[in-house]
């Protein structure tokens, strides 16, 4: 007897090649129960519950991983906030960048210059 090919997501209701859903040893017939765009979106809302519980605030735009962007700042004028910066980000044991980052994201940096 040949196993079948298509498989329901108990999530979307889709009915969808075995090849739409990840492995699982646990269930019987060796794949998941959400196919893998079910699963990809929850881990995505999971993710952007999680930032959301770190940083306090949603965001309007969540920036995706795919998407790179540089930001350059430049401290020559303001020594004083960069060596805040720096002993701010050796302080919470974070990267120089991504303390820049954590203070655009709380909105310190406007309120504190």
């Amino acid at each position: 007897m040949t196993k079948p090919k298509l498989k329901t997501c108990s999530k979307c209701k889709v009915v969808k090649p075995l090849s739409a859903f990840y492995k699982d040893s646990g269930s019987p017939d060796g794949k998941c129960y959400w196919c893998k765009d079910c699963t990809t979106q929850r881990q995505k809302e999971l993710e952007e519950k999680k930032m959301t519980k770190q940083t306090g605030e949603t965001s309007s735009k969540q920036v995706s991983k795919s998407e790179n962007l540089i930001l350059k700042i430049d401290f020559t004028h303001y020594q004083e906030l960069y060596e805040k910066l720096m002993n701010q980000a050796k302080k919470d044991y974070r990267s120089p960048d991504m303390q820049v980052l954590y203070w655009i994201g709380q909105k310190n940096i406007i309120e504190e210059v």
